[in-house]
């Protein structure tokens, strides 16, 4: 009885968790979608369209900074054409509201708008977000390289991936970030149940 109570969990969570599209300056300073909701376990995928962006977690009091803790940064993608080759991955580890915005200075896109929320809510929105970055003075990228997140091929996450542009639920066919298919995540569900149970 344990053993399966866990192996149908464990499914449960593994299926159920997607990859959400968000498009970096396609179509002008902006992500879209830019109020996203997502699950624990769910992945953000940012695809970067010219000319050159980035993304960088805030605090909700401070937009157009880089969060205190934690947080994220994909570092600059400069691209030319349509879209570039590689995306940035971030896994949603609460649901907890994340707050995030382009840090190109030339322009300085944050504070023409180019921000985004996770999870927001009625408490803190969006909208309050955004108002905050138009006003800011400054637009910062973190000191360091690449952190909280994954550069991959996009190629490499375009496979049958549970993709959804809106944020919202879309049915999972398989796990992106692990590139198994629903057998293969039985499999690998079932055989984790199996050492847990042991």
């Amino acid at each position: 009885m344990l053993f399966s109570t866990l192996a149908v969990t464990a499914f449960s969570a593994v299926a159920s968790a997607k990859t959400i599209r968000i498009d970096v300056g396609q179509g002008g300073l902006t992500f879209t979608p830019n109020d996203i909701t997502a699950a624990v376990g769910d992945i953000l995928e940012f695809h970067y369209h010219p000319k050159n962006h980035s993304v960088v977690a805030a605090d909700f009091a401070t937009p157009c900074k880089p969060k205190a803790e934690g947080g994220f940064y994909s570092g600059f993608f400069p691209t030319t054409g349509t879209e570039n080759s590689n995306v940035f991955q971030v896994e949603v580890n609460n649901t907890t509201p994340i707050w995030f915005y382009c840090s190109q200075s030339t322009g300085n896109h944050c504070g023409a708008g180019m921000v985004g929320a996770v999870n927001a809510n009625a408490n803190k929105t969006l909208a309050e977000f955004k108002a905050a970055a138009e006003k800011a003075s400054t637009n910062e990228s973190p000191k360091t390289g690449v952190f909280g997140g994954k550069v991959l091929a996009a190629s490499s996450t375009s496979s049958g991936a549970a993709t959804t542009t809106s944020g919202k639920p879309a049915a999972a066919t398989t796990n992106a970030a692990a590139g198994l298919g629903v057998s293969g995540m039985a499999a690998a569900v079932v055989g984790a149940a199996v050492v847990f149970a042991l």
